[in-house]
């Protein structure tokens, strides 16, 4: 993901990092960029109205993470916030695919992408489903 990319990315979401997260190499813990990409997928889901009707954790429909990873192009240092953008940039059959951008606001750069495909999960059948129209649209 280019800076120019990132830049046109509708939906930001930004954390403020804290200094417990820091590991003893004195930067930002490698795991805090997945969680950080977790709740600004998780924001971004819930203002396209994904979650929006009947669901409900472990029924009906939601969606599971199959795959996700993370490129590291800078070390984050105690104080930083960062704006993590989330798209999607494919939605298939049953799953959809989402680039995030890790911008850090010290820096003034990006410091991380991430990458994650998502299935949608019919939780009362235990299988993948299609995406519905409606959805599809959402994303």
């Amino acid at each position: 993901m280019t800076l120019e990319d990132y830049n046109k990315t509708p939906f930001k979401y930004d954390v403020d990092i804290h200094w417990g997260e820091m590991d003893s190499f004195g930067h930002l813990n490698n795991v805090h960029f997945f969680r950080y990409m977790e709740t600004a997928r998780i924001d971004y889901l819930e203002q396209t109205d994904f979650f929006k009707g009947d669901w409900k954790v472990g029924k009906g429909l939601g969606p599971i993470l199959l795959k996700i990873e993370c490129t590291y192009l800078s070390p984050v240092h105690f104080p930083d916030t960062l704006t993590i953008s989330c798209s999607t940039t494919k939605i298939g059959n049953t799953s959809f695919h989402m680039e995030h951008g890790i911008y850090s606001q010290q820096q003034q750069k990006l410091v991380a992408e991430g990458k994650s495909i998502i299935v949608l999960f019919d939780y009362d059948k235990q299988s993948k489903t299609p995406i519905p129209d409606h959805l599809r649209k959402k994303l």
